[in-house]
C-alpha cells in the first residue's frame, strides 16, 4: 500500500479522511472515513457514540463515502463497508527478534476498503497481509463483536 497527499497527481485508488479533522471538502470527496476513539473516558453525565452508531451515521450523511471505520486501538476497529455489515478487524504486530512492530490502523482500513473493493470471491480468506511499506502485518476479519459495537467512541 502506498500513501499520497489529497492533492497529488498520481493515479489513486480513494482518498481516506479522519472524521472531523479533515475540514469539509476531503469528508465530502472521501470513499473511506475514520474516527479514533477517545483515548480518556468521560466523567459525569454524557453521551457518546458508538462505533456501531457512528460508522452508520457518517454512511448516511456522507453519500460518497464507502467505508467507515471506527479505530478502537491501535490493533482492533469496527469496519462498516456500504451495503455490507460491519466487521471486527484485528491486526497483529509483526514480532521479530524481541521487539514489535504494529501498522498505523488508517492504513490497515484502506487496504481493507480497497480489497474488499476489489470483490473478494465467496470463500475468500478472513486473513490478509498488510503490506504498508516499513511492516507487514496480519489482518483478521469478522463479523463484528459485540463489544465493538457497543465501543464508545
Amino acid at each position: 500500500m502506498h500513501r499520497f497527499p489529497p492533492d497529488t497527481s498520481e493515479r489513486v485508488h480513494h482518498l481516506a479522511a479522519e472524521h472531523p479533522t479533515a475540514g469539509p471538502g476531503p469528508l465530502q470527496s472521501a470513499a473511506v472515513l475514520w474516527h479514533h476513539a477517545r483515548t480518556r473516558p468521560l466523567t459525569g453525565h454524557h453521551a457518546a457514540w458508538t462505533a456501531s452508531g457512528w460508522t452508520a451515521s457518517a454512511l448516511d450523511e456522507m453519500p460518497g463515502c464507502r467505508t467507515t471505520a471506527a479505530i478502537l486501538t491501535r490493533d482492533r476497529l469496527l469496519l462498516r463497508p456500504r451495503g455490507r455489515g460491519p466487521l471486527t478487524v484485528t491486526t497483529e504486530p509483526d514480532r521479530e527478534q524481541g521487539r514489535s512492530r504494529h501498522a498505523d490502523p488508517t492504513a490497515v482500513v484502506s487496504a481493507v476498503h480497497a480489497w474488499l473493493a476489489a470483490g473478494p470471491p465467496p470463500g475468500a480468506p478472513r486473513t490478509l497481509l498488510c503490506d504498508t511499506g516499513p511492516v507487514v502485518v496480519r489482518v483478521h476479519l469478522a463479523p463484528a463483536e459485540d463489544r465493538d459495537l457497543d465501543y464508545e467512541v
